[in-house]
């Protein structure tokens, strides 16, 4: 797996919290990107780090699910994480952002 898919990953795990509204278990993501949940966990938690307004939490049977606090998402991130992207898609393109 190359890093465009990495970042083309965590930019379509956004999406989904975000477009969800709903808490997703690290499971179900796994199973719906195709990766292992090691991949889900890492690329949730950097995604965290780096300030975006995600929220782990534990139900009752001790899995572990996310959330994002979709009032706190300014459109800006999400289009800048989107322009990295684009920039490792075609990376002799120029960009306006740039």
């Amino acid at each position: 797996m190359g890093t465009t898919d990495h970042f083309v990953r965590q930019w379509q795990l956004l999406r989904k919290l975000s477009a969800s509204g709903v808490r997703q278990s690290v499971k179900e993501l796994a199973v719906e990107f195709a990766v292992s949940t090691k991949f889900i966990r890492r690329d949730l938690d950097s995604l965290a780090s780096v300030g975006f307004p995600l929220e782990e939490s534990i139900d009752p049977h001790c899995e572990k699910s996310w959330s994002i606090r979709a009032h706190e998402i300014l459109n800006g991130l999400l289009v800048k994480l989107q322009a990295i992207v684009l920039q490792f898609e075609h990376p002799t393109r120029k960009y306006l952002w740039t």
